[in-house]
């Protein structure tokens, strides 16, 4: 079903109240705003021991590592802020990474200007870097680019075939960040996975499973609702679960109740292959592929 033949639906079950006929461009403005509501309400459907989950919002993200390299064109007075002559690639964020002079030596980039551009760092290198010193910075963080992102699942390392282990938001990543090597740790910020190590191997790979929100139904971009982002076998959810939502408007409370059990019996009863079942009837939640 399209976005527009599930309104319609739910529209016709209710008694086609004029007000809210989906054939109409200002109703219709309307619908889609709840639609865009009410479709999280099925996909986070929760009741009794049964949670849904659905591997449908699951997306993987493949990350390759850069780094970016030039050279010197001056150091300030306190050796600790480096203009760069020139940058093969530098981006124009940089939130945080470790520079490597010519000699080997790294340090704690923690800010920089891409205009001029310049880093500063942590403390001096041993030998001051000169006009026409080469350099590498080696970023530790990989910009995730979805919009509506909700949670990182699982970070894994192509290279080494391994999962990398997930670090609390309080537990610090400093310990090895002055060391390249094979990342073993991440922790998320926002829509990034910082490393705990800046990886040593320029074809270093990620690969970022996350979780992600419906898109949202755009009607100049859509008209029909023919692209809805969730799957078929829940179509007939969303009737049941606007039927609810058109006898609330309606300001039928009896009705809208009745129909708020009848979606929620065929939410109970629905199995598909991307649901995921919660049993919460256990010491420990375990989770279980529904077939």
């Amino acid at each position: 079903m399209t976005g527009l033949e599930i309104l319609t639906a739910a529209w016709t079950q209710t008694g086609k109240p004029s007000t809210l006929d989906p054939s109409n461009a200002t109703a219709l403005a309307t619908l889609v705003l709840a639609f865009n509501y009410e479709i999280n309400s099925v996909i986070g459907w929760k009741k009794g021991s049964r949670q849904l989950r659905l591997r449908w919002y699951e997306t993987e993200e493949y990350k390759k590592y850069a780094t970016y390299t030039g050279t010197v064109a001056s150091v300030d007075s306190t050796e600790t802020v480096i203009t760069l002559s020139s940058v093969v690639g530098f981006p124009t964020v940089l939130s945080e990474a470790v520079v490597e002079d010519s000699t080997g030596e790294l340090r704690y980039v923690y800010a920089y200007a891409s205009g001029t551009p310049s880093v500063s760092i942590n403390e001096a290198f041993t030998t001051t870097p000169v006009a026409a010193d080469t350099f590498t910075i080696y970023p530790v963080q990989f910009d995730l680019s979805v919009d509506r992102f909700v949670e990182v699942l699982r970070v894994e390392s192509i290279n080494d075939q391994s999962e990398l282990s997930r670090m609390l938001p309080k537990e610090s990543r400093l310990g090895s960040i002055l060391t390249l090597g094979n990342p073993g740790f991440y922790q998320r910020r926002g829509k990034a996975i910082w490393l705990d190590t800046p990886p040593d191997d320029s074809d270093y790979i990620l690969k970022i499973t996350y979780q992600r929100m419906p898109e949202t139904w755009v009607v100049a971009d859509d008209p029909t609702g023919a692209s809805i982002d969730i799957p078929d076998s829940y179509h007939g959810a969303l009737v049941y679960r606007f039927i609810w939502w058109f006898y609330l408007q309606q300001n039928e409370p009896e009705k809208a109740l009745n129909a708020l059990n009848n979606f929620n019996s065929y939410m109970t009863s629905l199995r598909t292959p991307d649901d995921y079942v919660h049993s919460m009837t256990h010491n420990r939640p375990s989770e279980v592929r529904a077939v």
